[in-house]
């Protein structure tokens, strides 16, 4: 088949020089099939071949008639190139979104055929009004209801922590370790926060399990990036766990991020946070001392 074309070129503009982003031939082509087919715009073309034939008649002797006009034609001339502009943007949507149920495969149908109004009028806003109140209805609740459990396993992951707790007093169970370790586990398994990471952190610590103690120290320092004295402390900490395993430059790090932080919430709360900006200061200029190009670990505190 033949592809329309449009004898009007009025104002100087045609579909190819419409100002859209992203449009091209093949965009142009499309929306020129779509636009013979539509009756609106076959009404609008016939405005302005009507008001360009009245112009045409009028004598240059009316000079006001002329003018007012000619304002008619340019408005009509306007409303033809925004009406292209708009098509070839619907037609560009349609192309980006996943035409996914009833209502939009039938719109896009209506619009492919130039019935642009048919295509509104199955878009119904009191239906999809009344869609979208259910929806968000819905999403409210599913959104309590994760709250809701949320809450459980926050409280579940506090029950197990205890239980790791407990099981340490277990001294004549000879697999108490193993058993607190799963303990531990399951609470990180409800919902990691930072009293099971803090402790199930020191647990491991203590009792020489070396390999998993970077990973919860870290995981706990991004948790409680909003929290400074939070963060002075799991920073002090993990400093002190990699002097511990004579990783030097990256216990220099931590330590003096913990000894940053501290001297910033001492300026301005010096009651609460300057005996804990003392500690580190201490920890952090007993701990090293600089040889020309190495530090050399004097001594070691523990996480507390």
């Amino acid at each position: 088949m033949e592809t329309p074309k449009f004898s009007s070129s009025i104002g100087g503009h045609n579909l190819a020089t419409a100002v859209v982003q992203g449009n091209d031939i093949a965009g142009n082509l499309h929306v020129n099939i779509i636009l013979g087919h539509s009756a609106d715009y076959a009404a609008l073309t016939s405005q302005i071949t009507e008001t360009e034939e009245l112009l045409s008649y009028i004598p240059d002797t009316k000079p006001d008639k002329r003018l007012e006009v000619s304002q008619k034609l340019e408005g009509l001339r306007a409303r033809e190139q925004k009406f292209k502009e708009d098509v070839l943007r619907l037609a560009e949507t349609f192309s980006k979104i996943n035409i996914d149920g009833e209502r939009l495969t039938k719109a896009k149908e209506h619009f492919e055929a130039g019935r642009f109004r048919e295509a509104d009028a199955i878009l119904d806003a009191e239906v999809m009004t009344r869609d979208q109140d259910a929806l968000l209805h819905a999403r409210e609740q599913k959104e309590r209801e994760l709250g809701d459990i949320n809450k459980n396993l926050t409280k579940n992951a506090d029950e197990w922590l205890v239980k790791a707790n407990i099981n340490q007093l277990q001294w004549d169970d000879r697999d108490w370790f193993d058993t607190t370790v799963d303990c531990f586990e399951k609470s990180l398994n409800a919902r990691r926060t930072r009293d099971n990471l803090w402790a199930y952190a020191l647990f491991l610590y203590k009792h020489n399990q070396q390999d998993k103690v970077e990973q919860l120290y870290l995981e706990l320092l991004e948790l409680v990036q909003a929290d400074e004295p939070d963060l002075a402390l799991t920073a002090m900490n993990l400093g002190l766990f990699y002097a511990t395993v004579q990783k030097m430059p990256e216990a220099e790090t931590m330590l003096r991020r913990s000894l940053d932080i501290r001297e910033r919430l001492a300026k301005v709360a010096p009651t609460q946070f300057e005996p804990g900006l003392a500690a580190t200061a201490m920890l952090v200029f007993g701990l090293f001392m600089w040889v020309p190009g190495n530090w050399v670990r004097l001594g070691c505190g523990r996480p507390h």
